[in-house]
């Protein structure tokens, strides 16, 4: 009997292409969870002019023009934030040479430093101060995908407790991301980490809080990830729904593959309910009252003079 008659078996080789297709569905995903984001640019440009446009990257920008609750500025061109830096080509090395960096803050792990080392032009010091969270891995989070095994609210838990975990037990390395950038000659800087979004949006949010920066203007900088790293979060959640064989929906990869404003308060209120108040859990990470002033006149610009006004 023919096999590609109506009720039939499928044939083998369909069951091996079909084998081939799903695999090359894993790899790809696999590659891209690992790799970090794909190098197309944003539709658009919200606010002021913050992104730095650079072909290997998708979520570089400055962390300048915030006001502050005392009527400060941050400073432009003095901090930045970004994605992982290892696929700048040229014309990207020129343009970050522009910036004028003097250091660059690495996030990243060994692992998901290898074979992804930061290109950058000569002469940038490069530090490492690792954060991470075990069910952040990029190969467990294949696994399971390719098992269809994640509830609708999975990922949403899985970085709320990453939050927490960047919150509670990597205090150390948030102090000294602090004195460094507060020390002198450590300016400008970048901040990054492989999507530029968790451990970096983290980071950044405690430095803008620090700096004095309101909570509601820190999560519109936190949520801003989700606008300028759209397009990927769009074509690797279609990948991760194919790869899960439509077991995983593409909401819930979009809540793994973005930011959500509860990530952030996560970390917030674990320290609220830890330590009382963000100014306690600053002192007891070891950033006293002088860091935080040298770090304010380092990062924001003079305070406004005070005309009185009358006769």
């Amino acid at each position: 009997m023919r096999s590609d008659l109506p009720g039939s078996r499928p044939a083998p080789r369909c069951r091996v292409r079909r084998a081939r297709a799903r695999a090359a569905l894993a790899g790809g995903l696999a590659l891209a969870l690992l790799a970090g984001c794909a190098t197309s640019r944003p539709a658009i440009e919200p606010g002021p002019p913050r992104h730095v446009p650079l072909s290997g990257t998708l979520n570089t920008r400055d962390l300048g023009g915030y006001p502050t609750e005392d009527g400060r500025r941050v400073r432009w061109g003095v901090l930045y934030r970004s994605d992982d830096l290892s696929r700048l080509d040229d014309d990207d090395v020129a343009s970050v040479a522009e910036l004028d960096l003097q250091v660059v803050y690495d996030f990243r792990t060994d692992h998901e430093r290898q074979d992804a080392w930061d290109r950058l032009p000569p002469g940038i010091e490069i530090e490492r101060l690792v954060m991470s969270h075990p069910s952040m891995d990029p190969k467990l989070i294949t696994s399971r995908i390719l098992r269809g095994d994640a509830s609708d609210d999975y990922f949403e838990k899985m970085l709320a407790r990453a939050n927490r975990t960047f919150a509670l037990e990597h205090g150390a390395e948030l102090a000294a991301l602090v004195r460094e950038l507060a020390r002198p000659g450590g300016l400008p800087a970048l901040i990054h980490c492989t999507y530029g979004k968790d451990r970096t949006g983290f980071a950044a949010a405690m430095v803008l809080d620090t700096l004095g920066v309101p909570w509601e203007t820190i999560v519109e900088d936190y949520l801003l990830s989700n606008v300028y790293l759209e397009r990927n979060i769009s074509s690797l959640s279609r990948l991760m729904w194919l790869a899960s064989l439509f077991r995983i929906s593409r909401e819930s990869a979009r809540s793994l593959l973005g930011v959500e404003r509860s990530y952030l308060e996560s970390a917030r209120q674990s320290i609220l309910e830890e330590y009382g108040s963000i100014e306690a859990y600053r002192a007891a990470i070891g950033l006293d009252a002088e860091t935080v002033r040298r770090l304010r006149n380092a990062l924001l610009e003079p305070a406004p003079s005070r005309v009185e006004s009358g006769g």
